[in-house]
């Protein structure tokens, strides 16, 4: 069997953009979009989804997966409840909460609001399981940092042992799952309304 790949085309001009996703300086220039687990961090969504609507060419399309609210208390939310306590207080005084959470029928009005037409809204229960919980403070260690990064590098492990010991009453409906991430997942599949 002999092997017909043809190189990668050239990139002409190829650049790097550290850019707010709400600041979104593209026009007229893609044919697709795709996020996987960032936009919950953007805090003005709608500014977001009006870039990402500006972005499109005629016919344009957005694959959009993030965390979305959900009737389960998520990891985010137990986090902001122990960054209150007093243990921890202090070094959160000016802190403001890092991420959104929105509804699936709160999404699509704020799509529609931006000139987006929602083709596809799903919403899925997820589960990880870390298997120890030095596998899930390790996960959690890379993901925690917006919190984190706020405390003494010495203090860090200790937060997120409180985190996680919260986080199990919240999470685990069985001693199986003392170490599972649970997690809504919203994947939003959005093309341009006419202009």
């Amino acid at each position: 069997v002999s092997n017909h790949k043809k190189p990668p085309p050239e990139i002409a001009h190829p650049q790097q953009l550290t850019i707010s996703p709400s600041r979104l300086p593209y026009r007229d220039e893609f044919d697709l979009v795709v996020s996987f687990n960032a936009l919950h961090w953007v805090i003005d969504q709608a500014a977001a989804l009006a870039g990402i609507r500006a972005s499109f060419r005629p016919g344009g399309r957005a694959l959009l997966r993030f965390v979305p609210n959900g009737p389960r208390k998520c990891l985010e939310e137990v986090v902001e409840e122990v960054r209150r306590r007093p243990r921890w207080a202090e070094h959160f005084a000016d802190f403001e909460t890092p991420y959104v959470h929105y509804l699936p029928e709160e999404y699509r009005a704020l799509a529609e609001q931006a000139g987006l037409g929602v083709t596809r809204l799903q919403v899925d229960d997820k589960a990880w399981d870390f298997g120890s919980r030095d596998g899930f403070m390790g996960f959690s260690r890379a993901t925690l940092v917006n919190w984190t990064d706020r405390l003494p590098a010495q203090d860090c492990d200790t937060f997120i042992t409180d985190v996680l010991d919260v986080y199990q009453a919240v999470a685990a409906d069985n001693p199986s799952e003392v170490n599972t991430f649970k997690f809504y997942q919203m994947e939003v599949e959005l093309a341009a309304a006419p202009r």
